[in-house]
């Protein structure tokens, strides 16, 4: 496989806008804002997905972080960041991760044994595609419900 692929793929590209330009230029109070009868703000899911990419990538570099016993285990204490420092900095951590993902991208993908069950370098990678894929959608549509969307490098509006 190209790596290419699962790079591009990291980045939505084709698909959506970048999963960490979904949450460019947000005030920390906007993304911990819950939308009326939503059960998640923007910060949980900047949080989750943060959460999740972190789980994946220790398992990449070969350690077996213990699998949580719950979702909610995978998302904040409070729906809301303390501070702007603490949105700026997850968002640097997914940021980051993006770069590591891309890095292994570039390593054997058919490489297993991190995990019990054979999954491959490339597998891990794409569970992390469809994982921040799937929650990019999730942040973008709470962006429009608190009226913060698109973010200022851009979005589709319709």
């Amino acid at each position: 496989m190209d790596p290419s692929f699962l790079i591009q793929g990291l980045y939505g590209r084709t698909a959506h806008i970048a999963p960490p330009d979904i949450f460019e230029g947000m005030d920390w109070r906007k993304g911990g804002e819950k939308p009326e009868e939503s059960p998640h703000t923007v910060w949980d899911m900047l949080f989750h997905m943060t959460w999740w990419q972190d789980y994946l990538l220790q398992m990449l570099a070969g350690q077996y972080p213990p699998y949580p016993q719950h979702n909610r285990d995978t998302f904040p204490e409070s729906s809301m960041p303390k501070n702007q420092e603490e949105w700026n900095s997850t968002l640097q951590r997914f940021r980051d991760g993006l770069k590591e993902a891309e890095r292994e991208a570039g390593k054997d993908l058919e490489e297993t044994g991190f995990d019990e069950n054979g999954t491959t370098r490339a597998e891990l990678i794409m569970d992390l595609i469809t994982h921040n894929s799937y929650h990019s959608a999730q942040a973008a549509q709470l962006r429009r419900m608190t009226g913060t969307w698109p973010p200022p490098s851009g979005g589709q509006t319709w």
